[in-house]
C-alpha cells in the first residue's frame, strides 16, 4: 500500500492547512517545561534513563506503556532533561492525529467539508492543551494515532492494521476497546485479533498483579464514589467542549454533579439527536467514531482512580465531537461555499486564542498550579504541588505557606508535612525541619523521603537552629 493509496492528491492542501492552525495554535508553547508525573514517572525512572531499553516491558502493559516508554528513552538520549525535544514530540503527535483524522472522516464517507473543520477544532481546541502540553499524557498521542491508521486501513490491509493495533496498545493499554470495531471489520483475520487480545489481556493481568497499584480499580477505597460521579463526568466532558471555561490540571469535586455545569451538553447531545446526525447524508464515518469515542472512555470510567475529572482522557472522544459539531455548523452554513469559510473561521479563530492562552499557564510549573489552587481552593493536592513548584523555584518562604495550606485540608497528607521539614532545613531551621519530617514518619513509615532527611536532620553537626516556637510547631 503506497501512502497516495492513504492520502489523495486533493488532501494536500488540507493537511498543510492542519499545518499551519497547528502553528498557529501552539507556537507559543515552544520550549515548555516538565510538570507533575513528568519527573517521578519519566525523568527519574530508571525505564527510561538506564541503557539499554528494556524491551521485556513489551510484556507488563500496565507498569510499562512500554512503547510510550520507548519515545521517553529516546527523548531522554538525544536531550537528556532539556524538556524541548520532549514537546516537540507530543506537538508533533498531535498534528499527526488530527491530520489522520481527517484522512480516516473522508474515507468512511463524511464530507470534505465537515472533515477538515472537524479536524481543525480536534487541533486547535483548547481542551487538547493538557494532552498536549503534559509530555507523561503522550500515551494518550501515540494510541490515538495507532487507533486512526488501524481504522484508516483495516480495509484496505489488514495486516497493517492489527499491527498498528499492536503499537497501540503497547503506548496505552486501553487501546484494546478497538477490538470489537477491528473484529467486527476483519473477517479473514477475526482469529488473529482475538488472539492478539487475549494475549494483551494476559499481559495486562500480569502488570497489574505485578504493579499491585493501591489506589486503582477495586484497589481503590473510593471506587463506589467514583462509579457515581462518571456520568456527570462523560457529561462534563462535553460541557468543556462546548465551554472551555475553568479548565485547569487538578480539578475538585465540587465540578462533578451540577446540572448548570452539565446542562451545555445536555442540550448540546440532545440536538445532534434531533438533527438526526446519523442519516444517509452524514454517511456512516459519524456512527463509528461516536461509538469509538465512547468506547475509548469506557477503561477510564471502569477503572476507578483518584482523578474523576481529567483533561487527558478525553482526548480521542474530542475527535467524534469534533465531527459532530462541524457537521451542525455546516449544516447551519447551507451550501454557499462562502458562508461555510466564513462559519469555519469564525470558529476556529477563537479556540486558536483561547488554547495560546492556557499554553501560557503551561509554561510555568508555578503558574499552573497557582491556577489550580485558584479553581479548587479546597484541594490538598493542588496546594501541595504549588509548594513543590515553588520549592523547585527556589522559593521557601512561599513554598512553606502552600504545604501549611496543604496540611490543613488533609492533617493526614506525610508529604505535605516533608515538603515543610524541607522548606524549613532549607532556611536552617533544623529543630523545625527534624519536628516536620518525625510527624511525616508517624503519619506513613513508608516515606522514604521523609526517613532519609530525618536521619540527615538528627546526623547533621549542626544542632543550633533556631528556637521552635508554638506558633511554627506543627504538633501544636
Amino acid at each position: 500500500m503506497s501512502s497516495n493509496d492513504l492520502i489523495e492528491s486533493k488532501s494536500w492542501p488540507a493537511l498543510a492547512l492542519l499545518c499551519l492552525l497547528a502553528w498557529l495554535a501552539y507556537g507559543n508553547s515552544f520550549p515548555g517545561v516538565f510538570h507533575f508525573d513528568d519527573f517521578e514517572l519519566m525523568l527519574e525512572n530508571p525505564r527510561v534513563s538506564e541503557r539499554p531499553f528494556d524491551f521485556k516491558l513489551l510484556l507488563n502493559h500496565y507498569g510499562g506503556r512500554p512503547l510510550t516508554l520507548w519515545t521517553f528513552h529516546l527523548n531522554y538520549i538525544w536531550g537528556g532533561t532539556d524538556p524541548a525535544g520532549y514537546h516537540v514530540v507530543n506537538r508533533m503527535l498531535h498534528l499527526l492525529a488530527a491530520c489522520l483524522l481527517f484522512q480516516t472522516a473522508l474515507s468512511y464517507g463524511l464530507k470534505r467539508d465537515i472533515s477538515l473543520l472537524g479536524a481543525a477544532i480536534f487541533l486547535v481546541h483548547p481542551l487538547q492543551t493538557q494532552p498536549v502540553n503534559y509530555i507523561w499524557s503522550r500515551s494518550l498521542l501515540l494510541m490515538s494515532v495507532w487507533i486512526l491508521i488501524s481504522i484508516l486501513t483495516v480495509r484496505r490491509n489488514s495486516p497493517i492494521s492489527l499491527g498498528a493495533f499492536q503499537l497501540a496498545i503497547w503506548s496505552r493499554a486501553e487501546a484494546l476497546v478497538l477490538a470489537p470495531v477491528l473484529w467486527a471489520r476483519t473477517r479473514r483475520h477475526r482469529r488473529l485479533v482475538s488472539a492478539l487480545v487475549l494475549l494483551n489481556l494476559a499481559g495486562l493481568w500480569w502488570g497489574i498483579h505485578q504493579e499491585k497499584p493501591p489506589e486503582f480499580g477495586l484497589n481503590y477505597s473510593g471506587a463506589t464514589a467514583y462509579w457515581w460521579a462518571q456520568p456527570w463526568t462523560l457529561l462534563r466532558y462535553v460541557s468543556w467542549f462546548l465551554w472551555p471555561s475553568g479548565l485547569s490540571i487538578d480539578h475538585g469535586s465540587s465540578e462533578v454533579g451540577s446540572l448548570g455545569i452539565v446542562l451545555p451538553a445536555i442540550i448540546f447531545l440532545t440536538s445532534v439527536l434531533v438533527s438526526r446526525f446519523f442519516d444517509s447524508r452524514s454517511g456512516p464515518g459519524g456512527g463509528l467514531l461516536v461509538g469509538l469515542a465512547a468506547l475509548v472512555l469506557l477503561p477510564s470510567t471502569l477503572l476507578a482512580n483518584p482523578d474523576i475529572l481529567n483533561e487527558s482522557r478525553p482526548y480521542l472522544a474530542m475527535a467524534a465531537l469534533s465531527l459532530v459539531a462541524a457537521d451542525l455548523l455546516l449544516r447551519l452554513a447551507g451550501k454557499k461555499l462562502a458562508l461555510k469559510a466564513i462559519v469555519g473561521v469564525a470558529i476556529v479563530l477563537p479556540l486558536i486564542l483561547l488554547t495560546r492562552v492556557r499554553n501560557q499557564t503551561w509554561r510555568s510549573d508555578v503558574a499552573l498550579w497557582e491556577d489550580a489552587v485558584e479553581k479548587a481552593p479546597g484541594k490538598s493536592r493542588a496546594h501541595y504541588n504549588l509548594g513543590v513548584a515553588l520549592a523547585k523555584s527556589a522559593q521557601p518562604g512561599n513554598a512553606r505557606g502552600a504545604f501549611q495550606k496543604a496540611s490543613r485540608l488533609n492533617p493526614f497528607d506525610d508529604l505535605s508535612y516533608a515538603g515543610l521539614g524541607y522548606c524549613a532545613e532549607l532556611q536552617g531551621r533544623k529543630e523545625l525541619a527534624h519536628s516536620y519530617y518525625q510527624q511525616a514518619v508517624e503519619l506513613a513509615p513508608n516515606n522514604d523521603y521523609a526517613q532519609q532527611a530525618l536521619e540527615r536532620v538528627v546526623g547533621s553537626s549542626d544542632q543550633n537552629g533556631p528556637y521552635v516556637t508554638n506558633e511554627d510547631n506543627p504538633k501544636q
